[in-house]
């Protein structure tokens, strides 16, 4: 019955220290390093970039097209109002 009391209580002890040990290893490189943020930063920087560049585009391309429907209605009504002198 000895023996077996003696293998558990070893068998708790190897399992506390090697618990110790995980929790050390972990608190330790727990953290991001600096390279690692950098290249976030970048990463997310140069996303925000395009999506910067890509809004600009479209919404040059917004302005473009409410000229042309302007002016498009416009030219509508002229050919209407023309339209309406030749017949009378």
């Amino acid at each position: 019955m000895r023996p077996i009391v003696t293998m558990l209580s070893r068998i708790r002890k190897t399992r506390l220290r090697n618990r110790a040990f995980v929790c050390i290893a972990r608190s330790s490189r727990g953290g991001f390093t600096l390279i690692e943020v950098l290249i976030a930063v970048v990463i997310l920087s140069t996303g925000i970039v395009v999506v910067l560049q890509a809004l600009h585009a479209s919404l040059s391309a917004l302005d473009s097209a409410v000229e042309k429907t302007h002016s498009a209605m416009l030219l509508q009504a002229k050919m209407g109002e023309a339209q309406a002198a030749a017949r009378s």
